[in-house]
């Protein structure tokens, strides 16, 4: 068995704090009329998701939760409440990004 050199260990238990300390962020509030969903897949039968993209580039899978969204889907046109909690590559951490359209909440992730 061979010994993670002190460099390494050193980054790597650096790399575990930061990743354990760090808390959910926020994106800044936009307002509905700047951020709009641009297009929607269909339904995926294997991962059960739609495939959204945003009017900023982003692309987010958004998860059928039947419970929470009644069984509709995401439509092109503005949202509000936008929350992205972004993501930590480093350990396979993809975050959720949270919306809402026509008064259903939406839940995503990168």
């Amino acid at each position: 068995m061979t010994r993670m050199p002190p460099l390494a260990l050193a980054a790597l238990i650096i790399i575990t704090i930061v990743a354990i300390t760090a808390r959910p962020a926020a994106a800044a509030p936009m307002s509905a009329a700047t951020l709009r969903i641009t297009s929607v897949s269909a339904l995926k039968d294997r991962t059960n998701c739609w495939t959204v993209r945003l009017s900023t580039g982003a692309t987010l899978k958004i998860e059928k939760r039947a419970f929470d969204t009644g069984g509709t889907a995401p439509a092109i046109g503005a949202i509000s409440s936008f929350r992205d909690q972004h993501w930590l590559p480093i350990l396979g951490y993809f975050g959720y990004a949270t919306f809402v359209q026509s008064g259903t909440t939406f839940y995503g992730y990168r």
